[in-house]
């Protein structure tokens, strides 16, 4: 539900290099187009007679205050455009890792950059990066157990839900299931409340009451009642278009609904690597 330029945008805020507080990005575009037009009044009701390039510096200055007003950024030359790269120079990998660990100091990114980015790179899934998580500060051990029993819980309900689909016929479905259906009572251990505290999803009551009564079942052992659960949830959010309501109308050995979370693992390391990699440029 959230375009690329907005979350974009939100990267910007919380790592410091947009500084302009909470502005949305119609309210600095609006912002920009107010600066700049006052900046041409201003212009046009000056001495006609000034010398060019008085006003040329005027115009200079101006740009430098509205820059700093609005920007945290590295260095750059006048001419970035002729050679536009996708991979980090040192000073932009340099200045990238520096705003991460000083505006968010405690998170897990700022962690991995400043002990672990070697072995975290070695890491292939969200779930491997256990081995890391002992040596971080305990709220992260606590938020990435959440995160990765959490996982664990939904994707039981994604595969049953590729049954239901398939009534039984997805051959992926059916081997991931063969291997959860003996572990339901450990998935069902999962701390939902502790999820829903964290997360602030009291009062979304539909939720919690789904995610509660699907632990409920999988502490049972109720295979049958869990894929009741699942149908009458995907109806309630959906109604007639919901999947589950005409099964057997789908491909098969499709895979529907998404697999494990992974929290943006990919995204992550990709950035890390990329840091690390202008150092090693700079080196």
């Amino acid at each position: 539900k959230r375009g690329p330029a907005s979350i974009y945008w939100a990267g910007l805020r919380t790592y410091g290099i947009f500084c302009g507080g909470n502005l949305s990005i119609s309210e600095y575009l609006r912002a920009v187009c107010a600066m700049k037009n006052r900046k041409t009044t201003l212009t046009r009701l000056g001495n006609r007679y000034d010398q060019t390039e008085e006003r040329d510096q005027d115009d200079r200055d101006a740009g430098d205050q509205f820059h700093m007003r609005f920007w945290s950024l590295p260095e750059y030359s006048k001419d970035w455009r002729d050679d536009l790269s996708l991979k980090l120079t040192p000073e932009e990998g340099a200045f990238l890792k520096h705003r991460i660990l000083v505006s968010n100091p405690d998170s897990m990114m700022a962690q991995i950059l400043r002990n672990q980015s070697e072995e975290f790179l070695n890491c292939q899934s969200f779930q491997e990066m256990k081995s890391l998580i002992g040596r971080m500060p305990e709220n992260i051990q606590r938020d990435y157990k959440f995160a990765a029993d959490f996982s664990d819980f939904l994707f039981v309900i994604r595969t049953l839900y590729n049954i239901i689909l398939s009534e039984g016929k997805n051959e992926q479905a059916r081997l991931i299931w063969d291997q959860q259906k003996n572990q339901l009572s450990r998935y069902a251990r999962t701390d939902i409340d502790g999820i829903i505290s964290r997360l602030g999803l009291a009062r979304n009551y539909r939720l919690c009451r789904f995610l509660k009564k699907a632990q409920s079942l999988m502490a049972e052992g109720d295979t049958e009642g869990l894929k009741n659960e699942i149908r009458r949830r995907e109806q309630e959010l959906k109604q007639g278009r919901a999947k589950t309501a005409h099964p057997g109308e789908f491909k098969t050995q499709e895979w529907y609904g998404g697999g494990q979370l992974d929290y943006r693992f990919g995204n992550a390391k990709t950035i890390i690597r990329d840091i690390l990699e202008s150092g090693d440029q700079h080196a």
